[in-house]
């Protein structure tokens, strides 16, 4: 079943090779998360804003599924079949090498703690291995704790996407979707409050509740990317969405106005769906900010440091602590600043030395078929940067 409005008479707009403002919003996402994880803002001796950037972390990992869920219809839907064995395999290349190696480095570091100190920081049992192995660990149980590199609880629940909430997507909307004004509003909002609900109705990584949000937020990044599909690509509004959601999301956080109440949660919500609305020109004025080449480079790295930041944090204070015997040394501001500095070295080294090579790698050796869908040859690189939630 699709759901139609009548057609936008503008003139279609050419699909775009490289969404920078979306590409953009994951490097700034990424950045949020490793700033929470690891204090660095407390560390380096900068002001933490009243806890905002800590309290805005949280709702970036829903960025980063909004995002996903957009730029896989953006990049996928088409008329003709669906290439399974080549999306899969793509996907495989995009995120399992890093994800497996900073798995192995954590695992590795905790294991060598355990037999110098005879305790590790996290619990390596057999089955929590294979779940992290397997990528499943947030589809049961705590999705932190059971996650043995913090962040990456997140990957398992776009694994989870992958397999069943895309497929169903399209066997539910079709393989070329258009939405109206009013079912993408009405279907917005109710993605911004099931997300809202996780937030509010108990703990946070409780199951099912991480499955939800990435349910949540890859649904509304899709039927927004079938809502400008009905207006051919046109985005007329650009700056105005992209203005509302950044006060939305910053009234949000704001200290004197952040309340954690429902209704609060998905406002947040929705100003990041405007956000995502906002910063899909290229052409607009949030377009040509987002172009500059530091959005750039944190967007191309975003995934690598999304999942190396905690394995530096990790190798970097046990040694130094190990160096100066100063146990409180990770609490130096000299510590935060090279800290920042190793996250951002590693993640570039990650991605141009080991996360692009591996992925071409392992696309040619598998030889996958080239998808039958249009859409997906022109956007290619649209394609390849997704999914670092």
């Amino acid at each position: 079943m699709v759901f139609k409005m009548g057609d936008s008479q503008a003139t279609p707009r050419p699909l775009q090779d490289h969404i920078v403002g979306h590409h953009a919003l994951r490097g700034l996402a990424a950045i949020s998360v490793a700033v929470m994880h690891l204090r660095l803002l407390s560390r380096m001796g900068l002001p933490d804003f009243g806890g905002a950037v800590t309290f805005w972390a949280n709702e970036a990992v829903d960025l980063f599924f909004i995002l996903s869920g957009f730029v896989f219809a953006y990049v996928y839907a088409s008329d003709k079949p669906m290439n399974w064995p080549s999306f899969f395999v793509a996907r495989f290349a995009r995120i399992y090498p890093v994800y497996l190696l900073t798995l192995s480095v954590v695992i590795g570091l905790d294991f060598f703690t355990y037999l110098r100190h005879g305790v590790a920081y996290r619990t390596l049992l057999p089955t929590r291995i294979l779940s992290n192995v397997f990528c499943v660990q947030s589809w049961v149980g705590h999705a932190t704790s059971e996650s043995i590199n913090l962040p990456s609880w997140s990957v398992s629940v776009e694994v989870f996407l992958y397999l069943f909430a895309l497929p169903v997507l399209f066997m539910s909307f079709g393989r070329r979707p258009i939405f109206g004004g009013r079912v993408t509003l009405t279907t917005l909002c109710v993605c911004g409050f099931v997300a809202a609900w996780c937030y509010t109705s108990g703990e946070l990584h409780t199951a099912p509740r991480p499955l939800l949000r990435g349910i949540a937020g890859f649904s509304g990044g899709f039927i927004l990317c079938g809502f400008l599909r009905g207006r051919n690509w046109n985005c007329p509004f650009s700056i105005s969405s992209f203005l509302i959601g950044c006060c939305i999301v910053i009234a949000t956080v704001h200290p004197q106005f952040r309340t954690g109440s429902l209704a609060s949660k998905a406002g947040m919500w929705l100003g990041l769906a405007l956000i995502t609305y906002g910063t899909f020109d290229n052409s607009s004025l949030p377009g040509r900010i987002f172009s500059n080449r530091i959005f750039e480079f944190l967007g191309t790295i975003s995934y690598s440091l999304y999942l190396w930041h905690i394995p530096t944090e990790t190798f970097l204070r046990r040694l130094l602590t190990a160096i100066t015997h100063n146990p409180d040394v990770e609490e130096t501001t000299w510590f935060g600043w090279l800290l920042a500095v190793c996250v951002i070295v590693i993640s570039a080294w990650s991605y141009y030395f080991f996360e692009n090579p591996l992925r071409r790698m392992i696309r040619h050796w598998f030889h996958p078929k080239r998808s039958s869908t249009p859409v997906a040859e022109v956007t290619g690189s649209v394609a390849a940067e997704t999914s670092n939630a």
